[in-house]
C-alpha cells in the first residue's frame, strides 16, 4: 500500500506497488487492475509489460469505483485456471484533480465532504485463487438507472474502452469534478447494504456464527458507524486513520 505525491498517475502508481510484490522470476497467472476513472489505457496490459510478464498472463481491467477491489477478488477466485497460479490484484486511484474545494465551508452543506477524505494512492496484493475461499457473492445496484447521488468527472473517456474490462460506470459531471449528495448516499447505503450482507452470509451458511467480521469500503466514517449501529450482531472493521485511500 502506498500513498504517492501529486506528480504520480494511476499507471505509474500501479507499476510501483506491483514491482514491490514481484521478483520478476515467478509465473503470474493473472493481473487484474482496478481503477474507477477510465482513461482509454489498458492498465493491466501496460503493467504486465512493465513487469516483463509472459504473454500468456491473463489480463483484466475493472472500472467500478468503490466495488472494484471486491470484484477483482471474486473474478480471480471464480476462475478455475487461476486457482494454483500466483495472481496480482492492483487498485490505483488519483482523485485530487477532481475534488470539489472544501476550504470554503462547503462541507457544512454536505457533511460527506468532511467524512470522506479521498487521497491518491495504490495498493496491490499477490495470492493464489485457492487462497480466497469464496462461499457466496452478490452484486446489486441500488437503482437500475444511474442517478445523481455520485457523479464522476466527465472528462473520463468511456467510449475509448476497447480492452478487456469489467465496468460499472456512473454519471459524469459537467464541471469535471467528483461530486456526491452525501445525505442520499448515506441513506441508500444504510438502508440497502444490511439486507445484502445478511443475504450473502445466509447463502454462505455463516449467518448463525457468533463472530462475523465485516470489512467495508473505508469511504466514510459516518457510513461505517451507521452500519455498525444497525447491525450490532456483526463486527465492523474501521480503518480511516489517514483518510480514505480510495484504492
Amino acid at each position: 500500500r502506498s500513498r504517492i505525491g501529486a506528480h504520480e498517475d494511476v499507471l505509474s502508481m500501479g507499476k510501483l506497488v506491483s514491482r514491490q510484490l514481484t521478483s520478476g522470476t515467478e509465473q503470474i497467472g493473472a493481473i487484474v487492475f482496478s481503477t474507477s476513472i477510465p482513461q482509454g489505457i489498458d492498465f493491466a496490459h501496460e503493467t504486465a509489460e512493465a513487469l516483463h510478464l509472459s504473454s500468456n498472463t491473463h489480463k483484466m481491467n475493472i472500472h467500478a469505483a468503490c466495488s472494484g477491489g471486491v470484484m477483482g477478488l471474486i473474478y480471480i477466485a471464480s476462475h478455475p485456471e487461476l486457482q494454483e497460479t500466483e495472481n496480482l490484484l492492483i487498485a490505483s486511484e488519483v482523485y485530487s484533480p477532481y475534488l470539489v474545494e472544501t476550504t470554503n465551508d462547503s462541507y457544512k452543506d454536505d457533511p460527506s465532504a468532511a467524512d470522506a477524505i479521498f487521497s491518491d494512492g495504490a495498493v496491490a496484493m499477490k495470492f493464489r485463487g485457492r487462497d480466497i475461499y469464496l462461499l457466496s457473492h452478490l452484486f446489486q445496484r441500488f437503482s437500475e438507472e444511474p442517478d445523481d447521488s455520485i457523479i464522476m468527472p466527465k472528462s473520463v473517456h468511456y467510449e475509448n474502452i476497447s480492452y478487456p474490462v469489467i465496468a460499472d460506470l456512473v454519471n459524469g459531471s459537467k464541471n469535471n469534478k467528483f461530486m456526491q449528495e452525501g445525505h442520499d448516499v448515506y441513506i441508500k447505503i444504510t438502508k440497502g447494504v444490511p439486507p445484502l450482507i445478511r443475504q450473502v452470509t445466509e447463502a454462505a451458511g455463516i449467518e448463525g456464527l457468533q463472530n462475523k467480521l465485516i470489512i467495508p469500503h473505508q469511504g466514510s466514517l459516518a457510513v461505517v458507524r451507521g452500519l455498525s449501529k444497525l447491525m450490532p450482531d456483526y463486527s465492523f472493521l474501521l480503518d480511516i486513520r489517514e483518510g480514505n485511500l480510495s484504492s
